[in-house]
């Protein structure tokens, strides 16, 4: 099976000695990988330095098999990506901010129309950005990670400001990404009910360091729920420290 993203002893301590430490994880091709963890936890800080926006203290990325800081341009080629705040043009339309996104990759207006299709805001294309919505802006910022039909996408905290109909249309556009075009996905939330839903593996961070890391199906044949298996783990670690 190829391996998608492999993280290696992943450390980044700030001054108030919070962040990552000795974070490992593997992802394969096609998984849909849940980065699960409570607010502080170190999820963003990690999907920063995979995306080259933070230098770790240590540890190392491969991403398709390369090292990210030695490929970085060839890698991220390939990489869709959304950290944090979903920076847009807010005086402009979701058709032109697609369109300023696309001339880094030459995309044309087919696949512009596409994925304001898949993400659900092509009636909204021609709307000023400034009147949407969080969950509608966080459509547009997925629209924008997903436009050059990158192998791995990296989403952070997807599924904020959606309604139940956003996050069960999201949840099957990324399925079905994973499915079809074998696209990779590593996502963050906080969310424990739509990681289960969603993700085929998972991993747990907590205060900083990987918990744990498993198939969803092999957590579920041993616990009811993935927030029973949560609070499992995170206790046990709590009574290890």
């Amino acid at each position: 099976m190829n391996r998608t993203l492999e993280i290696n002893n992943l450390t980044k301590k700030y001054n108030n000695n919070r962040g990552i430490e000795n974070v490992s994880i593997e992802v394969n091709q096609g998984d849909i990988y849940g980065f699960l963890g409570p607010n502080g936890a170190g999820k963003t800080t990690a999907m920063k330095i995979m995306t080259g926006l933070l230098m770790p203290d240590s540890g190392d990325i491969k991403v398709f098999g390369y090292n990210l800081y030695e490929n970085y341009k060839k890698i991220m080629k390939n990489v869709g990506c959304l950290i944090e705040n979903v920076d847009l043009y807010t005086y402009l339309t979701p058709y032109k901010n697609l369109k300023l996104a696309g001339r880094y990759y030459s995309i044309n207006d087919t696949r512009i129309h596409e994925v304001l299709n898949i993400t659900g805001i092509y009636k909204y294309k021609d709307e000023k950005v400034k009147n949407f919505s969080l969950g509608m802006k966080q459509r547009l910022g997925i629209a924008i990670a997903i436009l050059h039909n990158p192998k791995l996408v990296i989403l952070d905290e997807p599924l904020n400001g959606l309604d139940v109909e956003g996050m069960i249309d999201m949840r099957e556009l990324i399925q079905k990404l994973s499915i079809e075009e074998k696209v990779t996905f590593f996502i963050s939330s906080h969310l424990i009910h739509d990681v289960e839903l969603t993700c085929n593996r998972i991993g747990l961070i907590y205060k900083g360091s990987l918990v744990n890391s498993d198939y969803t199906e092999e957590i579920l044949k041993s616990h009811s729920s993935l927030e029973k298996y949560f609070i499992s783990e995170v206790n046990y670690n709590n009574e290890r420290n």
